[in-house]
């Protein structure tokens, strides 16, 4: 298989070198993807008010539920693949990323026309106070509409990791992050919008980051192209791609699915709790974000490495990634507990929300 200059080939090289620089640009692409919620939710809670805020909050533990099951395929869709290209089987890796398309997309499509069915019976479940539920109901029918987005980025984002190019999906996440944050300033503070202008903003903003990633990697990567005589179903590969996808998945999203039964419980509260809850989870999912993408990076360097039978790079990787992200998780933390207030004051200055 054909190698593209601007990708990384993680079977041979230094090590820790060869982790560190893929997981780099991992790590800061997941802070920006961050930043589209995050965005949301600084202009609403400034310009809108803690109601508004409380109802985005909600909504965002729904999505963020919602969009890690996509991840978790994509990341198991891009596993198989890594191992694959590590492996240098052509016709493995491109059949497998025919049906690895094509059933994520699938998901993707149902799960949007599912989430719409459901959208009265979400606020139900989530116990949303029906001081809130108004603008619950108007931020979810608009947010709706950016899943397929999220899948072709995350789909793309991850097949491109697969083949050792980590920098690409981090460019255009930039380029939306900025994208968003003017759209959604503009939306809700210039024009008004409210937190329909502040879901659209994210909508547009997700859209250009996975279609400008698809027409990129459709061009500049002769590997991710679909290939007619790929095009066929092959039992074996789709066993495979499934038991990974399904295991990723389940990683990715189990523990968003606790926070979104706890985030029903919260509702219960009032607002004052569910706008700070709202806050809290933010920062939370901000911390916690780059090492999970360390680990994902990892996860991307074993496979490939398993695919090329190089059984003493993944001991050496073991260890040396276990330290790497046993001191990031010490400093995050002793940071976000030191500057806990100053960062909640970002997103509401009323002092009952703090």
């Amino acid at each position: 298989m054909s190698k593209n200059k601007s990708t990384i080939d993680l079977t041979s090289g230094c090590i820790s070198l060869g982790l560190v620089k893929f997981a780099l640009p991992l790590m800061a692409g997941n802070v920006l993807q961050q930043c589209y919620n995050l965005t949301d939710t600084l202009v609403v809670g400034c310009f809108i008010g803690k109601n508004a805020l409380a109802a985005v909050g909600s909504a965002y533990t729904l999505m963020i539920f919602l969009t890690s099951i996509i991840l978790g395929l994509s990341m198991g869709c891009g596993a198989f693949l890594s191992m694959k290209y590590g492996a240098k089987e052509d016709r493995e890796f491109a059949i497998g990323n025919w049906l690895s398309f094509c059933g994520t997309g699938l998901f993707s499509i149902l799960l949007t026309l599912l989430v719409y069915l459901l959208l009265g019976f979400t606020a139900n479940l989530l116990a949303i106070p029906a001081s809130i539920q108004a603008l619950f109901n108007q931020y979810l029918l608009i947010i709706y509409a950016g899943i397929p987005a999220t899948f072709l980025y995350n789909y793309f984002a991850c097949s491109l990791r697969a083949i050792g190019n980590s920098a690409i999906p981090l460019v255009f996440l930039c380029l939306s992050s900025v994208l968003n944050i003017i759209l959604c300033i503009w939306l809700v503070a210039g024009l008004g919008l409210g937190v329909a202008g502040s879901a659209l903003a994210t909508v547009i903003s997700q859209y250009f980051a996975g279609l400008c990633l698809t027409i990129y990697a459709w061009r500049h990567f002769p590997q991710l192209r679909f290939k007619k005589a790929a095009m066929v179903y092959d039992q074996a590969i789709s066993k495979s791609i499934l038991s990974l996808a399904g295991l990723t998945a389940l990683q990715q999203s189990i523990m968003n699915l606790g926070i979104l039964m706890v985030q029903g419980r919260i509702n219960s509260f009032g607002v004052n709790v569910m706008a700070a809850f709202s806050s809290a989870v933010k920062i939370d999912t901000l911390a916690y974000s780059p090492v999970q993408d360390f680990g994902n990076a990892y996860s991307t360097f074993v496979a490939q490495n398993y695919g090329a039978q190089q059984a003493d790079r993944i001991k050496q990787v073991n260890r040396q990634a276990s330290w790497w992200i046993l001191a990031f998780c010490l400093v995050i933390s002793s940071l976000v507990v030191f500057w806990a207030k100053p960062l909640l004051a970002l997103f509401s200055s009323d002092p009952e929300v703090i």
